[in-house]
């Protein structure tokens, strides 16, 4: 796999994960959304494990979209203390 591949894969996978929150879950599977997307990629392309290994995909991945969330819900709190004020 090059590099190009690799970037191209990367982008591929942020792009699918852009919208998806850690909540979730996918209708067909009943899984996380992110889980299934992640697999998803990673079985569509196996040669990205010899760059990158799974534990570090899902390290990467999965709590992504929570600490996404996490931050947008505190975003919200401030928001609406600072609307009392």
């Amino acid at each position: 796999m090059t590099d190009e591949e690799f970037d191209e894969f990367n982008e591929s996978l942020a792009q699918s994960l852009f919208h998806v929150l850690s909540d979730d879950i996918d209708d067909e599977t009943g899984a996380s959304s992110e889980e299934v997307i992640l697999v998803q990629h990673l079985a569509s392309n196996p040669k990205v494990l010899a760059k990158k290994p799974l534990k570090q995909w899902v390290d990467e991945c999965v709590g992504k979209c929570y600490l996404e969330d996490l931050k947008r819900k505190n975003e919200e709190i401030l928001a609406k203390q600072n609307q009392r004020k």
